[in-house]
């Protein structure tokens, strides 16, 4: 005698909180950049030096948000099929980000 048996798990993300972090972000590196522009205008070398490290690392902060975000849903497009092992690691990725 054979046993079916079948599982469904709804699993919803709100991506809300990721879309408002990368909206901040490219506000701050918009004005990172005006900033960037008044430095060079007014030659002052150490405030270009400053300002140019704070926008590339607002840039690698959009970079890896992007990328996270365009793994999550890759992993969410492929979850009919995922083992079990698999749904679990996904999950706990899913909270830790």
């Amino acid at each position: 005698m054979a046993i079916d048996q079948v599982a469904t798990v709804e699993v919803r993300v709100n991506g809300e909180e990721a879309k408002q972090e990368l909206k901040n972000l490219e506000t701050i590196a918009s004005g990172l950049k005006k900033e960037l522009a008044d430095a060079y205008q007014a030659g002052d070398t150490s405030k270009i030096k400053q300002v140019t490290s704070e926008l590339r690392k607002t840039e690698a902060q959009i970079k890896t948000l992007k990328k996270d975000t365009t793994a999550l849903t890759e992993v969410m497009n492929n979850l009919d099929k995922a083992t079990p092992k698999e749904l679990r690691a996904t999950l706990t990725a899913i909270n830790r980000r």
